[in-house]
C-alpha cells in the first residue's frame, strides 16, 4: 500500500476541479447571456448541469477537509475512515455522465434521420454504465466509504468506467462520420464550418476517454494508491465543459455560415420560386403557404428555437414567409437592414 506518498494527487485533483468548475461558471453565464431565452429545455439541461457540478465540487472540498485537516498525518486513520463524499460525488458524477450522453445520443438520433441501431448502441452502454456505477456507490456506501472495502468490488467500478469510455468513443465517431456524409452534400463554406464541428466532437470525446483509461490503468496498476481517486474526481466537471462548450460553439458557427441575398419577385411568383430555389438545393422538406405567418423555426443540428422576431424573411413589399420545416442542414438567419438573410448548409 502507498496510501501515504500518494495523498497528493488527491489535493491536485481538488485543484483542477475547482478550475473547472470556474470554467464551467464561465461557460454558463456565456451561455444563458446569448441563447439563455430561446430553449427552455437546454436552458433547463444546463442548470441541472451547473447543480451536479456543484454538488460534485462542495463533496470534493469536504473529502479534502478529511483528509488533510481532520486526519492529517494519520494514513492508517484515513484508509478506515469513513469517506463518503467520495461515493456521493460518484453518484453525481455517473448520473452527469448519464445526462451528457444521453443528449450526444439525441444528435446521433437527429443526425441518423431517427436511425434505432446507430441510437440504442451508445444507449445501452450508458446504461451499463450508469448501472454498474450507482451499484458501486451503493455498495461502498453501505459499507461506510471504507477504501479498505472497496477492492473485493474493484471490478464494477472498471466495469463503469469502460461502458462509459466506450459510449464516449462511439458517440464521437458516430457523429463525425454522420456529420462528414452530409458533408459531401453542402457548399463550401458550410463544409469548413462542419471540420470545425467534427474537431469539436474529437475533442470532447476523446478528453473523456484518455481520462477514462488513465483511470482503468491507475486502478488496475496502482489500486494501493490515491491516484485513480484523484483522477475520478475530474469526470464531472469534464462531462459539463464539454457540453457546454459544444453548446457555446453554435453562435460562431452560425456566423460562419451567413449569408444575404434579396427576392426580387413578384408576390405572384414568389411560391414557385421559392419552391425552385428549395429544390435546386435539395436541403428542405417542406414548405407551407407562403402568406401564413412565421411561428416558429426548430434547426435540428443546432437544436435552438426562435419567434417570428428574429426569423422572418421580410421582402421588399414587407410580406412575411411562412414557416420552413428544414433538414438539420438549413437555417435562418437575422434580419438585416431591410434585407433577406437565409443560411443555406
Amino acid at each position: 500500500m502507498q496510501f501515504g506518498s500518494t495523498l497528493g494527487t488527491t489535493l491536485i485533483s481538488g485543484t483542477i476541479v475547482a478550475i473547472l468548475y470556474g470554467t464551467l461558471n464561465v461557460q454558463c453565464y456565456s451561455f444563458y447571456h446569448h441563447y439563455g431565452l430561446q430553449s427552455k429545455y437546454l436552458a433547463s439541461i444546463v442548470c441541472l448541469l451547473w447543480i451536479f457540478c456543484t454538488l460534485h465540487l462542495v463533496f470534493t472540498e469536504i473529502n479534502m477537509y478529511l483528509i488533510f485537516v481532520s486526519n492529517l498525518g494519520n494514513v492508517d486513520l484515513v484508509v478506515s475512515a469513513s469517506l463518503w463524499p467520495v461515493w456521493a460525488g460518484s453518484v453525481v458524477t455517473v448520473t452527469t455522465a448519464l445526462v451528457v450522453q444521453c443528449w450526444y445520443c439525441n444528435r446521433v438520433w437527429i443526425l441518423s434521420d431517427k436511425n434505432q441501431t446507430l441510437t440504442y448502441i451508445p444507449i445501452s452502454m450508458i446504461v451499463v454504465s450508469f448501472g454498474f456505477g450507482a451499484a458501486t456507490c451503493a455498495e461502498m456506501i453501505s459499507k461506510h466509504g471504507q477504501f479498505s472495502e472497496f477492492e473485493a468490488i474493484k471490478w464494477v467500478a472498471l466495469v463503469t468506467v469502460a461502458s462509459m469510455s466506450s459510449a464516449d468513443v462511439y458517440i464521437a465517431t458516430t457523429l463525425c462520420v454522420l456529420l462528414y456524409k452530409h458533408r459531401k452534400h453542402v457548399l463550401p463554406r458550410t463544409s469548413s464550418v462542419l471540420n470545425i464541428v467534427m474537431i469539436y466532437t474529437v475533442s470532447t470525446g476523446l478528453l473523456t476517454s484518455v481520462v477514462s483509461v488513465s483511470f482503468i490503468i491507475a486502478l488496475l496498476a496502482l489500486s494501493g494508491t490515491w491516484v485513480w481517486v484523484g483522477e475520478y474526481y475530474l469526470f464531472c466537471g469534464l462531462y459539463c465543459n464539454s457540453l457546454l462548450a459544444w453548446l457555446n460553439a453554435r453562435g460562431y458557427l452560425r456566423e460562419r455560415l451567413d449569408y444575404v441575398f434579396t427576392l426580387k419577385y413578384p408576390i405572384g411568383q414568389l411560391h414557385q420560386t421559392l419552391l425552385a430555389r428549395v429544390a435546386q438545393l435539395g436541403r428542405c422538406t417542406k414548405l407551407l403557404n407562403p402568406f401564413q405567418p412565421v411561428t416558429a423555426y426548430q434547426s435540428p443540428l443546432c437544436t435552438r428555437r426562435t419567434t417570428a422576431d428574429n426569423l422572418s424573411v421580410v421582402l421588399c413589399t414587407k410580406a412575411v414567409l411562412s414557416h420552413i420545416e428544414c433538414t438539420p442542414l438549413c437555417h435562418v438567419g437575422k434580419e438585416k437592414n431591410g434585407q433577406a438573410m437565409r443560411t443555406w448548409g
